[in-house]
């Protein structure tokens, strides 16, 4: 699905976020609440599959990448831009100088596969669930974006630092 879905609800909620959001977002806020379990593309997943799946929760979709990667001991290529993140967590991280990649995020699933991607992202797809290959594993053990970059696991979610980003926020 996408990136933020549960950081965003999660700051939306604890935080006076008013000065940020308006009211379309509080209507894709509650769409996003309904989008957090991952049954469905699982379950699609399995009968198509996947070597592996990881619901991408604390650290983000970063934290999650490096997960999977030293479970199966290998590196990852990360297509960062590839990555779809949910508009209000956007919004929230961009007035926040909060890093999207490394917000929770449950809701979201992480899936390997062997071979070409397509067959099961049209299956999700069809499913009504957005999909969108974002990586590939490397035998290389380095976690990187596809310019080369290396990606450090995040020492924390983005979630830590959100009280002082939203006092910072409202100093302005």
């Amino acid at each position: 699905k996408e990136a933020g879905l549960e950081g965003a609800l999660i700051l939306a909620r604890d935080y006076d976020a008013s000065s940020i959001l308006d009211a379309g977002d509080e209507v894709l806020l509650a769409q996003a609440e309904e989008a957090l379990s991952v049954l469905a593309e699982a379950k699609i997943a399995e009968q198509l599959g996947a070597i592996s799946m990881h619901d991408v929760t604390e650290g983000g979709v970063n934290g999650a990448v490096h997960e999977m990667a030293t479970a199966a001991g290998l590196g990852v290529v990360l297509d960062e831009g590839a990555v779809p993140v949910f508009s209000v967590a956007d919004k929230l991280c961009r007035a926040l100088s909060l890093h999207p990649l490394r917000l929770i995020s449950s809701g979201s699933l992480l899936i390997s596969i062997r071979g070409d991607a397509q067959p099961l992202l049209g299956a999700l797809r069809e499913a009504g669930i957005k999909a969108t290959a974002i990586g590939a594993f490397t035998a290389d053990p380095s976690i990187c974006t596809k310019d080369g970059q290396l990606i450090d696991p995040p020492a924390q979610d983005e979630l830590y630092r959100a009280q002082a980003a939203f006092a910072k926020h409202a100093g302005k």
